[in-house]
């Protein structure tokens, strides 16, 4: 378990030959844990700046390099829901860089629907992987959390109280995600 804003927790099979195969998994999912905390945090900018049913395209740089882009829309019924995708050009926290291409119907899909001060959503979607790792890795989380809604509508999410669980698979296994930020 890792110390800081957030703690990621990837669980393995029993046996050395699962825990073999999932490895790549474990360390690809580990190289998005950031992003993934990122992502759900530049939704909720999103929705913040939004004055039409359009999210203004919300952007993040890398600790190491490259970009993490949130474009989308917004249905204000209720519970209001977010469509939104996320875009990464040679986005890296560390020696794993991820790529999901231009088009945004190729790329990762973050749901999130907000009732009160409470959200809940799926992130889902493949990146396309270089540097310590190649091939890609195929992200299947559920999310939820809580936002503090302020009187003018604005949300701010609460620190430590959204968490993500789900899978991360690649061509050599499947990892367990579970990540609380």
């Amino acid at each position: 378990m890792r110390s800081g804003p957030f703690a990621l927790v990837l669980l393995a099979g029993c046996s050395a030959s699962a825990f073999d195969s999932a490895g790549q998994a474990r360390k690809a999912a580990h190289g998005l844990e950031r992003a993934i905390a990122r992502s759900v945090q530049l939704a909720i900018d999103g929705y913040n700046a939004a004055d039409s049913d359009s999210v203004p395209d919300q952007l993040a740089p890398g600790d190491a390099a490259g970009t993490l882009a949130i474009t989308g829309a917004i249905d204000r019924g209720s519970p209001t829901t977010l469509r939104l995708y996320v875009g990464m050009a040679g986005y890296a926290d560390g020696k794993i860089s991820y790529d999901t291409g231009t088009d945004p119907s190729m790329q990762p899909y973050l749901q999130l629907a907000i009732r009160g001060g409470t959200f809940t959503g799926t992130l889902t979607g493949s990146y396309a992987m270089s540097g310590e790792l190649t091939g890609d890795v195929t992200i299947d989380v559920e999310l939820v959390g809580r936002a503090t809604p302020s009187s003018s509508g604005a949300l701010t999410r609460v620190p430590g109280a959204t968490v993500a669980s789900g899978t991360a698979i690649t061509t050599n296994g499947m990892s367990d995600v579970h990540l609380v930020f």
